[in-house]
């Protein structure tokens, strides 16, 4: 499908799928002559691979676990602020 459209599509894609309104012999005849006017402008070229080089740290078991609990943890506290909070609001609505 295409997402080119001069004007916005009134249909619940906001555009018109390649094929829905332009005829299956027009779209044809259109990658035809693409192919064909690709194959006579083909001309020679070079490329050139750019490569990269990255250095990895990964964290070890015992860090991993250390960080594992700390989230835990944070995680228990911010639970118990927020059922506290949630307490504390329900209270102040019936006192």
């Amino acid at each position: 499908d295409t997402h080119y459209a001069p004007v916005k599509a009134r249909n619940r894609n906001g555009y018109y799928q390649l094929g829905l309104i332009t005829s299956a012999d027009k779209l044809s005849s259109w990658f035809w002559d693409i192919a064909k006017k690709a194959e006579t402008d083909t001309t020679s070229a070079k490329f050139e691979i750019l490569e990269n080089e990255t250095k990895v740290k990964v964290m070890g078991t015992g860090i991993y676990e250390d960080y594992s609990k700390a989230l835990d943890n944070s995680l228990k506290i911010t639970k118990g602020f927020v059922i506290g909070g949630v307490v504390f609001f329900t209270t102040s609505l019936f006192l």
